[in-house]
C-alpha cells in the first residue's frame, strides 16, 4: 500500500478540513518520475490523465497556503516543472497556468521556483505555437529577486531572460514594451564584471538592440549595434573559435542572429539610411574599411556615399533585396526612409559641387516637386547637416563652405608655392 503522508492538512473551505492525498516531497517525485518515464512496450501510458489529476489537486486543494510549509510546495513545483518538456503543449499550458495562478498571491515568496514554470510556457508558446504575443506576456511577468547564490551567474541570466523577453515583443509587433525591456538590460550588463561577459551573450545583447533601433527607425543607434556584432564576429574568427548560438535557436530567435545579410551590411544599410552627421562619418569610415569583399552589392552605393558622390536611381535599386519592409514603407510625408536618406545626401553631395542652385532644378535632380525640394534642405539646413541659406524670392538655396574664405584662399597660395617649388628643383 502506497504511504501516505497523515500529518499535512490544510483547510479548503472555512466549514470543512481536506487531507492531502499523495501529495508530499516523496509522492511528488514519485508521481513527476512516473509522467516522464517513456512508454515501455505493453505498459499504459496515461500521461493526459496524470496531469489532469495532478491539476485537479491545485485547483481542489491549497497547496499553496499558509497551512503547507513553504519548502514543500517549492518542491513540488520544481519536481513538477523538471516534466514539462515531456508533456503535450495541452497539458503543459493547463497544468502550468494553474501553478501561476496559484502561487501569484503570494508570488514574492514562490518567484524563484516558478522561474523555470514560466520560462518553459513562454518558449512553447513561442517556439511551437507561433503565439509570441502571449509568450512576451508571461515573461514580462517575471519579476528577479535579490539571490543567495553567486551575483554575476545571476545576472548573466537576468540580462538573457530580458533580451528574450525584448526580442518576443518584436516578434509579437509590440515595439513599445520591447523598447522598455532593452532599455533594462544595460543597467544589468554594468553589473556583470568584463571577464564574465560571454562573447555570445554580448553577441545576442547587440543583435537584439540593434534589431529594436532599426525597426523603430533608428538608425544611427543601430548600426553602431550591427558593427559592434561584426566586431565580435571577428574577434571570434581570429581566434578561431565560433560564437555559440544554440541557445537563441532553441527560442526560434535564429533571425536576430543570422548571418544573411551578415552583419557589415546591416550596419551599412543602416548607415546610409542615417541622417548625416559626424558621428556617422566616423562610423561610415571604419565600415567601409570593413569590408573584406568589395563584390557584394551594397559595397559600390557604400563607397559612392563615403566619396560624397551623387547617387542614381538604378544605383539604389540594386540593393533593394537587402532591404527590410519598414525601410521601404512610405511614410506620412510621402516618402519611404530610403527615399529621404538619398535625397538629403545627394543635397549634400551637390553643395560640394555647386555654389548655388534652384529649387525646381533641385527638385529635378532629386525626382519630386520644388516645394519639397525647399522643406527638404531648409531642414538640413535648420539641423545644422548643411551649411548655406536659402533665398525664397529668388527659390534659389545657396551653399556655404565649410572652410573660411580666407582659409581656402592661403591653401591655394600654399598648393601653387609647392608645386612652382617643384617644377623648379626639375628645372635645375
Amino acid at each position: 500500500m502506497a504511504w501516505k503522508p497523515s500529518w499535512i492538512t490544510v483547510r479548503t473551505d472555512p466549514s470543512r478540513r481536506a487531507r492531502i492525498d499523495d501529495f508530499d516531497v516523496r509522492s511528488a517525485r514519485t508521481r513527476v518520475a512516473w509522467m516522464t518515464r517513456r512508454t515501455r512496450p505493453g505498459v499504459g501510458f496515461r500521461l493526459v490523465e496524470e496531469t489532469a489529476r495532478l491539476t485537479r489537486i491545485f485547483r481542489s486543494v491549497t497547496v499553496v497556503s499558509d497551512n503547507v510549509p513553504l519548502a514543500i510546495s517549492k518542491e513540488i513545483i520544481r519536481q513538477m516543472s523538471k516534466g514539462f518538456a515531456d508533456l503535450d503543449f495541452a497539458a503543459h499550458k493547463l497544468l502550468a497556468d494553474t501553478i501561476l495562478r496559484k502561487t501569484q498571491p503570494r508570488i514574492a515568496s514562490f518567484e524563484e521556483c516558478v522561474l523555470p514554470v514560466r520560462v518553459s510556457l513562454a518558449k512553447r508558446l513561442g517556439v511551437e505555437e507561433g503565439n509570441w504575443s502571449e509568450s512576451a506576456a508571461v515573461l514580462s511577468e517575471i519579476h528577479f529577486q535579490p539571490t543567495t547564490g553567486s551575483k554575476s551567474e545571476y545576472n548573466l541570466y537576468k540580462l538573457e531572460i530580458t533580451l528574450i523577453t525584448a526580442v518576443a515583443c518584436v516578434f509579437a509587433g509590440d515595439l513599445g514594451n520591447a523598447e522598455s525591456h532593452i532599455n533594462k538590460t544595460l543597467p544589468i550588463l554594468w553589473q556583470i564584471p568584463e571577464e564574465l561577459r560571454r562573447n555570445d551573450l554580448l553577441h545576442f545583447y547587440h543583435a537584439s538592440l540593434a534589431k529594436i533601433l532599426d525597426q523603430t527607425g533608428k538608425f544611427m543607434d543601430a548600426a553602431t549595434r550591427y558593427f559592434e556584432m561584426h566586431r565580435l564576429e571577428q574577434v571570434a574568427l581570429d581566434q578561431a573559435v565560433q560564437l555559440d548560438k544554440s541557445r537563441y535557436v532553441e527560442w526560434g530567435m535564429e533571425e536576430i542572429i543570422a548571418d544573411d545579410p551578415p552583419s557589415i551590411v546591416r550596419s551599412a544599410i543602416c548607415l546610409i539610411l542615417a541622417p548625416s552627421g559626424s558621428q556617422r562619418t566616423r562610423l561610415l569610415q571604419n565600415v567601409y574599411k570593413g569590408f573584406r569583399s568589395k563584390e557584394s552589392p551594397i559595397f559600390p552605393l557604400l563607397e559612392k556615399i563615403y566619396l560624397n558622390r551623387v547617387l542614381r536611381a538604378h544605383e539604389v535599386r540594386d540593393i533593394a533585396p537587402l532591404l527590410s519592409p519598414h525601410h521601404i514603407e512610405v511614410r506620412a510625408d510621402g516618402l519611404s526612409a530610403l527615399q529621404r536618406a538619398m535625397m538629403e545626401h545627394n543635397i549634400v553631395s551637390m553643395s560640394k559641387v555647386y555654389e548655388n542652385i534652384g529649387f525646381a532644378q533641385l527638385g529635378a535632380l532629386l525626382g519630386v516637386s520644388a516645394v519639397q525640394a525647399e522643406k527638404m534642405a531648409a531642414k538640413l539646413i535648420s539641423d545644422g547637416r548643411l551649411l548655406g541659406h536659402i533665398d525664397q524670392v529668388d527659390q534659389y538655396m545657396y551653399f556655404a563652405s565649410e572652410t573660411e574664405p580666407m582659409d581656402a584662399w592661403e591653401k591655394q597660395v600654399v598648393d601653387v608655392s609647392l608645386k612652382l617649388n617643384s617644377v623648379v628643383e626639375r628645372i635645375v
